[in-house]
């Protein structure tokens, strides 16, 4: 494979998906969509033998981390994981290709970098990757080994192969000014050629005098803090490849994994807060099929409605009431699952005991692997009419913008300073925080996406801290606004354009008075900025499909909630904010009494209790502090599932489900697997679509009998085996 073929398919990813297959085989297969991930699945990270995997099955645990550093699988771990019946995903395939300074011994080696150019500034070789996402040969070790790797597995494919943990062109989210290695420098020239009809066009923007495309260099940051004209061209242009490069090769790890396997998932894990290292989520949403996330400024929610067939999952470290508070929210985002970081190796001994650990999380676990979860991923989010724009170049201007005139040199900050709260985070999170407190959805916008113009289900966008605006967004958002569209800004969007020149005047300028004063994106407490945005939203034609008030009437401002829905069924779920911030936030004491006050009457239940609310507008409840409440409104009593079939055959399971009439186009039903006490060995939660779902499954030792829960129905019935 040549380096134009491989260059031109990186430079074309965010446009068309990557064929890098048929550059090596012309007949490769075209891939069949990817499976649905119909259940919510828990993972153990740290090794554990068979009697411990078992033991843990009991409290929800059905899958397993083996790992395959470089590729090389450990085989036997994988095996033992498949004698206690779990599931496993292959760990860190190509870490040291897409986390080489998150590695023990290369995290000081970036440490030493960082110090040797606080002072030595002219050294040039500190900002040379390695090894060098541009590298053609890197590239090409990364197809081979994949392919290998996933040839190995085709008689027992994992559910996702697992790129790299902690991955970044960096240092995880750190800050720099990765790469301008020779390969990444002449992908870099490729790249710009593709944005800039010309070189004489490339000037004109940069304010550069390049004779030849081959003598193009970006603008690192020292150089752009220095400048003083206002034209961080260079620098930003230059921050936007790092990003394409990052997402470009790991959309190569994706390609080589589906030519091996059509159904293959791949992933990254320990994906970071937008902002560096590659952490653009609307353009890293596409490269992978999976992301573990750290949830922190709206990732989740970013990347989801940039893709929606993304697969997200994330890591729970400890059993406090705090972390399982987290693990619901998340489900409400659209998690599937998670990872148990066992640091202190307390799950499970070896003989196959529960530890404290175990025994602590237990309730919530097997309560995540209880059904509820499984039917939010059966069904899809509110169709939104609020967009709120993420804006990557506004998030880089305001961030070299802060660093001009500080004391400390801006390669030893640290890592933490980063991840803190910035006007640009702050007035993003208002936005959605704000949105959530009203019950409103709402979706996000790429600046690419804007460029092509506000989809017409949208009645208004929110434009939070854009200091960045390109034309082509500027000329779609004035046609928005000339169909009627409604803008909520906090300042006057665009002073710079999108590759980052200062502008004469702001891109918006012109119907600034059409632009809704967003300044309290910046000032308004989180929880207020729900009544700052009531009056916006009406004027927008944006109207909620319920109220919250307590039973004295007052406008309740501490919970949140999140619509999806599966056919004329809605799921509402309602959680209770945290008190206080940081790390200082914990959860509310005792439970809140609610008044939910519908737009439309439904016949509304409660998904945790199976208790019916009965029909009608107005219902009340009481919302644990701890677990959301999970509403369900339909326009009838929702009909039960009926079992047709529970039988034990060969050592495995069948269960076969259908049912008629129901309103939800892919209801969910949970199974437990007991012995004869009664007691659980293991469960799973079937979907089921065009009204029937068959499974077959292994039977632990001791299986007797099942017992099945229709989640929306509350229906419960037991079969022998």
């Amino acid at each position: 494979m040549g380096m134009g073929v491989l260059l031109n398919i990186m430079i074309r990813f965010r446009h068309i998906p990557l064929i890098l297959a048929a550059a090596l085989l012309p007949t490769a297969l075209q891939a069949d969509p990817l499976p649905p991930w119909q259940d919510y699945h828990i993972a153990m990270w740290q090794k554990h033998p068979r009697p411990a995997l078992q033991a843990l099955q009991s409290i929800g645990v059905d899958a397993a981390t083996v790992y395959a550093k470089s590729g090389e699988v450990d085989v036997a771990h994988l095996r033992d994981v498949q004698r206690a019946g779990d599931r496993f995903y292959l760990e860190n395939l190509a870490t040291d290709i897409f986390s080489p300074y998150h590695m023990a011994s290369s995290s000081a080696y970036f440490a030493e970098i960082r110090a040797l150019h606080a002072t030595e500034p002219g050294d040039m070789h500190v900002f040379e990757r390695q090894p060098s996402l541009a590298d053609k040969d890197v590239l090409m070790r990364l197809w081979q080994r994949l392919g290998k790797v996933v040839a190995s597995m085709k008689t027992t494919p994992p559910l996702f192969y697992n790129l790299a943990d902690e991955a970044g062109v960096a240092e995880t989210g750190w800050a720099w000014d990765y790469d301008i290695s020779p390969p990444a420098l002449a992908y870099f020239r490729r790249w710009v050629q593709i944005q800039y009809p010309s070189l004489e066009a490339l000037n004109a923007q940069w304010g550069s005098k390049f004779a030849s495309w081959d003598d193009v260099t970006p603008m690192l940051t020292d150089p752009a803090l220095r400048q003083s004209d206002g034209n961080y061209s260079g620098w930003g242009d230059f921050k936007q490849w790092t990003d394409d490069m990052f997402a470009a090769a790991l959309q190569v790890g994706t390609e080589a994994l589906h030519h091996a396997d059509p159904n293959a998932i791949s992933a990254i894990e320990g994906a970071q807060i937008p902002g560096w290292g590659g952490y653009d989520f609307t353009r890293l949403a596409r490269a992978v099929d999976l992301m573990e996330i750290y949830e922190y400024g709206h990732n989740i929610e970013i990347a989801r409605a940039i893709n929606p067939n993304l697969i997200v999952i994330t890591t729970s470290f400890n059993a406090t009431a705090e972390e399982h508070h987290r693990l619901w929210h998340e489900v409400l985002l659209g998690a599937r699952g998670h990872v148990i970081w066992d640091e202190n190796n307390d799950f499970a001994t070896d003989n196959g005991t529960l530890g404290a650990s175990a025994q602590a999380n237990a309730a919530t676990y097997r309560a995540l692997r209880g059904g509820i979860p499984t039917q939010f991923i059966a069904s899809q989010p509110m169709p939104a009419e609020v967009a709120i724009l993420a804006s990557m170049p506004s998030y880089r201007i305001e961030w070299l913008l802060a660093r001009r005139g500080e004391k400390t040199n801006w390669a030893l900050r640290n890592i933490d300073d980063d991840y803190a709260e910035t006007p640009w985070r702050r007035a993003l999170d208002r936005a959605a925080s704000g949105l959530a407190h009203l019950g409103v959805p709402a979706t996000y916008l790429s600046p690419e996406m804007l460029a092509g113009g506000v989809p017409e289900t949208i009645r208004l966008l929110i434009l939070p801290k854009t200091m960045a605006l390109s034309d082509r967004e500027a000329d779609a958002i004035h046609a928005f606004l000339r169909r009627g569209g409604a803008v909520v800004a906090d300042g006057v969007p665009g002073a710079y354009d999108g590759h980052l020149r200062l502008r004469k005047n702001p891109a918006l300028q012109d119907v600034a008075a059409q632009i809704a004063n967003g300044d309290f994106l910046q000032f308004a407490d989180p929880q207020n900025v729900a009544d700052k945005l009531s009056p916006v939203l009406e004027r927008a034609g944006v109207a909620p499909a319920f109220s919250l008030t307590t039973p004295d009437g007052k406008a309740v401002r501490n919970v949140t909630a999140r619509l999806w829905r599966n056919g004329a069924v809605t799921l509402i779920g309602l959680e209770r904010d945290l008190v206080g911030v940081g790390k200082d936030a914990a959860v509310a004491t005792g439970p809140e009494r609610l008044v939910v006050s519908l737009a439309v009457p439904a016949s509304v239940s409660e998904l945790q209790t199976h208790v019916a609310l009965g029909g009608g507008q107005r219902f009340t409840l009481s919302l644990d502090p701890v677990v959301p409440s999970v509403l369900t409104l339909s326009p009838g009593k929702v009909p039960t599932i009926s079992v047709d079939k529970a039988t034990q055959s060969f050592g495995d399971i069948v269960v076969s489900v259908s049912t008629a009439g129901n309103p939800a186009v892919a209801p969910a039903l949970h199974v437990d697997v007991l012995d004869a006490a009664g007691q659980v060995l293991g469960m799973r939660n079937l979907v089921l679509h065009n009204g029937a779902a068959e499974d077959r499954f292994a039977a632990p030792d001791g299986a007797a009998k099942l017992r099945i829960v229709d989640v929306l129905s509350g229906a419960i019935s037991e079969r022998p085996l």
